[in-house]
């Protein structure tokens, strides 16, 4: 067992002295060496004694034991004793007279008796468990002949099984016979006992437990022979320790503390021990910051810098002075914070070595961004030129063939109705890169475009169109090239052109009337073949007549 501090010692001798007064006044009460009066006082004061003990160390188990499962345990033993110290007085002082009532004094004993041992199996089963700890339903079913066991007590005067009375019930109070009943009582209170030390050692995580088991079997021996000598009658015992109730509270007193005191049961005594020899720097002050408690390695430190930890904790070099309020005062602490500054530096610096990582990764794919549009761009751009390279070899051609200002003037002409083809092919395609379908006014718009840069070749024009809904990409490119073609090969003869642009459900009809001439057309059958189209070409008087049937959204060939 651990050794008793100065206020332990204190305390230990207080309740000698005190359970030596009440052994006193028993004495005098007793042998009636004074007159009534007096031995009432002092059975009073006895029972005062007794009583202010039981609550005196409920209150100190509050304080002591953490574990609430095995702190609502003890303050029942508690309870249970001071109960039974309460029925034992009202029997003695102030029920005389009543015989009635107590009967059932003495029949409540047996509540006590019964229940703080299963209180105190209860207590070694939560002993190493959590607080939150809830007994499974077959321990808790040990209430229940418990129970009976109180009630067969309590109801004895109805069937006496348990004490039988041979000179009537008068004569109770001294006089009576235990029935098998009571031994059976009496058997199960011991299994109990028992269990309680058994489950004790079994539970307790306390090293050298089994030395420390000693500590409450003596008195629950001690406990064991008192009752034994009590039923069989041992006078000497009687002149000595003749109150049952008293000698077992102190001895259950003692059982319970000796519990605690071994560690069998955890709790929070010696704090002050540990404190001092706390490996932290740690110290206790009151309000006014004046030193209450601390460790060996505390430092010494002003009370305007402990102040200062009120707002929060105070940097002093590589140590951390920090502070927290208690009830009374204040407690504070010093933290080596020298690694936590060193784990700090290097994630500073790991933090500038990936910002920088960082960085270079978004600059990576920035750069890699700008090189996936500008391949894109120059994919389309590839596109465009293989898609109009024979319009670009054309304009390149008519360049080199002006010789003569006149020459050029008509070859510009010409270069400007090739060029708004290439423009507006090339936005065909752009428009084709975002969606397989757009409207089929875009290819309205390209016709408009070309046949307006006619004009310049002094060629009369007039387009009709009805362009409704949208046109498939390949339909729309398809159409504009076959009207390239006939431009572009009809040209040089042609004085005027009539064009007829319809867009239908399913097809697209394009009517052309030219005024040129028939051997200038040229139509590439491998083109219509290859957009599964239809041409028609006619002469009509001095105009030239062409029809061009384009499935809308036909596949290509």
């Amino acid at each position: 067992m651990a050794e008793l501090n100065r206020h332990e010692k204190t305390g230990a001798v207080l309740v000698v002295i005190l359970v030596l007064c009440a052994v006193i006044c028993r004495l005098l009460s007793r042998f009636d060496v004074v007159d009534d009066g007096f031995n009432y006082l002092c059975s009073l004061l006895r029972a005062g004694i007794y009583i202010g003990i039981i609550i005196t160390w409920g209150i100190s188990v509050r304080r002591r034991v953490l574990n609430r499962s095995a702190r609502r345990y003890l303050m029942s033993i508690a309870a249970l004793l001071l109960f039974w110290f309460v029925i034992r007085t009202c029997k003695f002082l102030f029920l005389e007279g009543m015989p009635a009532l107590q009967y059932y004094c003495w029949y409540g004993y047996y509540i006590p008796m019964i229940l703080i041992p299963l209180m105190g199996v209860y207590l070694a089963i939560c002993l190493g468990r959590p607080e939150e700890y809830i007994l499974p339903a077959p321990l808790k079913a040990l209430m229940i002949p418990a129970i009976v066991f109180i009630l067969l007590i309590i109801t004895n005067n109805f069937h006496q099984k348990v004490f039988a009375f041979p000179f009537g019930m008068e004569a109770a109070d001294s006089i009576y016979v235990h029935k098998p009943l009571y031994f059976v009582c009496l058997g199960w209170i011991l299994a109990e006992v028992i269990a309680f030390l058994i489950l004790l050692l079994v539970r307790s995580h306390v090293p050298g437990k089994r030395k420390m088991i000693w500590a409450p079997v003596i008195p629950a021996g001690a406990a064991f022979l008192y009752g034994t000598g009590y039923l069989m009658g041992i006078q000497p015992l009687y002149l000595i320790a003749g109150d049952m109730t008293a000698v077992f509270t102190l001895i259950m007193l003692a059982v319970c503390e000796a519990c605690i005191r071994s560690r069998l049961i955890p709790s929070n005594t010696r704090y002050s021990e540990l404190f001092h020899a706390s490996t932290i720097g740690a110290q206790i002050v009151d309000e006014s910051y004046n030193r209450y408690l601390a460790s060996d390695n505390a430092k010494e430190f002003s009370k305007e810098l402990m102040r200062c930890t009120e707002k929060g904790p105070v940097e002093l070099g590589n140590e951390r002075l920090s502070g927290a309020p208690v009830t009374g005062g204040h407690v504070l602490w010093v933290e080596n914070i020298s690694m936590v500054q060193d784990l700090l530096e290097k994630l500073k610096r790991i933090s500038s070595r990936l910002s920088e990582n960082n960085n270079i990764l978004k600059a990576e794919v920035e750069l890699k961004e700008k090189q996936a549009q500008a391949d894109e761009h120059m994919r389309i751009y590839d596109k465009i030129t293989e898609e109009v390279a024979p319009q670009l070899w054309k304009i390149e051609t008519l360049l080199e063939l002006s010789d003569d200002h006149m020459k050029m003037i008509e070859n510009l002409s010409l270069i400007c109705v090739i060029s708004s083809y290439i423009k507006r092919r090339g936005n065909l395609i752009l428009l084709g890169e975002e969606a397989s379908f757009f409207p089929a006014q875009e290819l309205e718009y390209c016709l408009r475009e070309s046949m307006e840069n006619l004009r310049l070749c002094r060629v009369a024009v007039s387009l009709s169109c009805r362009c409704q809904g949208i046109l498939p990409k390949d339909s729309a490119m398809a159409a504009y090239d076959f009207f390239e073609m006939i431009m572009e090969s009809a040209l040089p003869t042609m004085n005027a052109i009539l064009v007829n642009l319809a867009v239908e459900s399913e097809t697209v009809e394009m009517t052309f009337s030219i005024s040129c001439d028939l051997s200038s057309i040229a139509l590439d059958r491998e083109f219509l073949a290859h957009h599964d189209a239809a041409a028609i070409i006619s002469r009509q008087e001095d105009d030239v007549h062409i029809t061009f049937l384009l499935p809308k959204g036909g596949a290509v060939k």
